[in-house]
């Protein structure tokens, strides 16, 4: 459902148009949380300073829909907002994943970098005006995070 609903936004959003402001925002955004990435180094700190920018990036996106109802659509979906791996810090989705996925890496892991990707790539096809590759891209992004705790919880 949220997939489906963040994919919506995004064709919303560039059915409505984005300012060039809002834009350059979410640009901002992506280039801060890039530069972060490219550190290499992780710890809880550096996690949260990155979710705090994936939560910014997707809130853009949510906001530039001009959509009340999507947007508290989207929000329902989001049991709260989580700023680091939702694997190691929700105790809902914790307790199914094994200890060994929930430690902290010194280091940027994986599927944050890929997570970083689908933001550069989201940005270049709503900058475009692409809003079928933005709505899959986007769909493909959430689905992502998704599997990837499937795939981690069910192999105990």
């Amino acid at each position: 459902v949220r997939a489906t609903l963040e994919a919506l936004a995004c064709r919303v959003s560039m059915d409505r148009g984005w300012s060039t402001e809002d834009l350059d925002h979410l640009a901002s955004v992506v280039r801060q949380s890039r530069a972060i990435v490219d550190r290499g180094d992780w710890s809880e700190a550096i996690e949260f300073e990155w979710y705090q920018f994936n939560w910014i990036f997707h809130r853009t996106i949510h906001h530039a829909t001009h959509n009340t109802v999507l947007r508290n659509s989207i929000r329902m979906t989001v049991i709260y907002p989580v700023f680091g791996d939702v694997a190691r810090l929700c105790p809902s989705v914790a307790i199914h994943i094994p200890q060994r996925f929930r430690q902290l890496s010194s280091t940027t892991p994986d599927h944050i970098r890929a997570s970083q990707l689908d933001h550069e790539r989201l940005l270049d096809a709503i900058t475009r005006g692409d809003s079928n590759e933005a709505a899959r891209l986007m769909s493909d992004h959430v689905i992502a995070t998704k599997a990837r705790l499937h795939e981690i919880a069910t192999l105990r």
